[in-house]
Order: C-alpha cells, then structure tokens, then sequence
C-alpha cells in the first residue's frame, strides 16, 4: 500500500487542475430514470403478495449504483489475492497533535452570505487544532498488518450544514459510496473535478447525492453550485483508500481503529500542508494500544518571505 502522505499531494495535484477549468454548467437534476415494474404475482398468491416486488427487483437507479463489480474492486483492494484474515484483533486509539507555526489563512471568492462565516471559520485555516494542539481532519491509518482485512461496502453519509460539511477531509474505502446529504434551504450541487456517473442537486429533506469513486487517491470536492474546487471555495478532500483500517480525526484530535489483525504493524497520520508521522507497533489479541503522535506544520507562506540582510541595522 501507498503511504498516505503521498496522498495529501495527490490532492493538491486535483485541486490545481480543477482550478483550470472553470465553472461548470449547471444542470437541472439528474435525467429521469425508469424504475423496474415488478411483475404481477402468481394469480394463486394472496393479493398483498401479489402486489409485493420481487426481492431481485433493484430500487435504486441504475445511475447511482456503484459502477465496479465486487470482482473489480477486489482486484484493487487484494491485488494477490490473499486469504481473507479471521484470526483475534485488537484496537488502535490516541490522539493526534501539532506544533509549530499558527496556521496560514486564505481568502475566498464572494461566496453567499449564508456560507461566509463557516467558510473562514472552517475552511480558512490550514489547520484546525485545540488549547493543546489537538489537530483535527488528521488521515490515520494502519499499515503492513499481517492479512488482508476486507474493506466496508456501506455507504458513506455526510450532511452539509450551515454551508460546511465537517471534518474537512473525509476518508472511504475503495468501493464505498460517498453519499451527500443537505440540511439547509439552500440547494448545493456536489462536485468533484471528474466527471462523474450521476450529477444532481443536494436538496433538503432529499435522497443524499451518491458519489462514485472509481479511483484510489485523494480528490477535492465542492458544493456550491456553479463552482469547481479550488483554493477560492469551501472544499473538502476524498482519499479513497485501498485498505480498511483509517479514520479521520475529529476537532478532539482522537481517533479509534478497531479490527486490527494482531502482530507487527505500521500506525501513520498525516494533515494536508504536513509531513507524515510514522510509528511501528504490535498489536495484541483483544487489547487497545494508545499511539499518540505528532505532526509538524510550517507556514509556507513566512518560509518564502525575504529575510533582511546581515548589513541592515535594526530599526529602533
């Protein structure tokens, strides 16, 4: 497996290219899509079973279903093939924390009014952390585990709120959907820089918008309708990940990672804009082990800032 620091560029490589070209054109909904009629029942059932569908009988439209078969993303997820591991577990927790310098802030376009205030609340900053460097939005992960540990197949909700949608980087398992869910009165439209299989408004009390992720690494996303992701809108970061054991830090700093196969393994975490921390560990059958780890951030921005010359006299 990739190291998940080499992700974090992988973002940045997306969030540039999108940058490039320009706002979308905004559609309507999605293209209206027949749903199956089941068939009639056997004129010997009872009429309410009559009336039932078939259990083979899909209700979801064909558009907004995962695109790869199981087959498909095992090819990915287990490339050799390796038997699936059943053996005791254990549990990988702690906290992650930063240090160095304050975060650098950014600016943005002229955004809604009902958006300005979590946008440089929460998107504004390089980072978010606590009184003690409590860093959230943190990918961990746990790495070169003994076996193959099979990833979740469940979709993946997340719901904008008050114009934002929190932790700022969302981690899903190759083969998971994404699905988009509205709690405002404002509609948004979820965007990634690809194309992608079904584009609709997230409407309040509305079905969630799926997004498909067909590719392993990591992909900015928007929601603001006529945008595109970027350094200029509220964005989010997808890393589709090829294993299961992951998850993104809260503003607490905490994470817990449970099934984990017990023996040698490889415990990192990384922020966007930060180098990766790593540390090897041994998990033990039926037993939590606490790894804490920091990450260092500096500020790219007073990195490239002239320094004055020796010859210079200080100004009293």
């Amino acid at each position: 497996m990739k190291r998940l620091a080499l992700l974090s560029s992988l973002a940045v490589v997306a969030c540039l290219a999108a940058c490039k070209e320009g706002p979308p054109k905004l559609e309507g909904g999605p293209t209206p899509t027949a749903m199956p009629v089941p068939s009639p029942g056997d004129p010997q059932d009872p009429p309410e079973l009559a009336k039932a569908p078939s259990p083979k009988t899909s209700v979801e439209p064909p558009s907004e279903k995962f695109p790869l078969s199981d087959q498909q993303i095992a090819k990915m997820v287990n490339p050799t093939n390796a038997t699936e591991y059943t053996g005791p577990t254990g549990v990988v927790e702690g906290t992650i924390t930063v240090k160095g310098d304050p975060p650098a802030l950014r600016t943005f376009m002229t955004l809604p009014k009902e958006c300005v205030i979590s946008a440089n609340a929460i998107y504004a900053p390089a980072y978010r952390a606590g009184p003690k460097g409590e860093l959230a939005d943190a990918l961990v992960g746990v790495i070169g585990v003994q076996g193959y540990v099979r990833p979740s197949r469940e979709d993946k909700v997340v719901t904008i709120k008050n114009c934002a949608i929190e932790p700022t980087v969302i981690d899903v398992s190759f083969g998971q959907r994404l699905m988009v869910a509205n709690a405002d009165a404002m509609p948004y439209m979820p965007q990634i820089p690809d194309k992608m299989v079904i584009r609709r408004l997230a409407l309040k009390d509305m079905s969630p918008v799926p997004i498909l992720l067909t590719q392993t690494g990591a992909i900015s996303m928007t929601w603001l309708a006529g945008a595109m992701p970027g350094t200029d809108v509220p964005t989010v970061t997808l890393f589709v990940l090829p294993n299961a054991l992951h998850q993104v830090t809260q503003l607490d700093g905490k994470y817990r990672i449970t099934g984990v196969p017990v023996g040698k393994a490889k415990v990192t975490a990384t922020h966007l804009g930060m180098n990766e921390a790593l540390k090897d560990v041994t998990i033990e059958a039926g037993k939590s082990l606490k790894v804490d780890l920091v990450l260092e951030y500096k500020n790219p921005t007073a990195a490239a800032a002239p320094k004055p010359s020796s010859s210079e006299k200080p100004i009293h």
